[in-house]
């Protein structure tokens, strides 16, 4: 009788370990594949936290240049006011001590022979 039950509990055994593998598989596989989803969904998002980074860099980049050549441009726009002012307007120099008039150079050597 005790061999009976030993026979029978072996047999027990056995259909339950094959049942395991039956059920364990399908689980064994579904496990790998959420393994799988979830490295997947991890490098997805690190691309498009990348890509991310890279827009904002370049965002931050065109932004610097936009910003550069306005401040040439307005630095532009001053000198340019500054060279349409009249000459006496700006500020005369110790040495010029002219009125502002220009005078053709053939005048002051014709001046100065005649003077002579």
């Amino acid at each position: 009788m005790e061999k009976k039950f030993q026979l029978a509990y072996k047999e027990m055994q056995l259909k339950l370990q094959k049942d395991r593998k039956v059920v364990d598989g399908p689980i064994q596989t579904e496990r790998v594949n959420m393994d799988a989803n979830v490295l997947q969904a991890r490098a997805n998002m690190d691309i498009r936290l990348q890509q991310e980074h890279k827009d904002m860099d370049h965002k931050a980049m065109v932004e610097q240049v936009m910003m550069e050549g306005k401040m040439v441009e307005d630095r532009g726009r001053k000198n340019h006011r500054i060279l349409e002012r009249p000459y006496g307007d700006q500020e005369e120099d110790e040495n010029d001590a002219d009125d502002g008039e220009l005078v053709p150079l053939a005048g002051l050597v014709g001046q100065k022979e005649e003077g002579g």
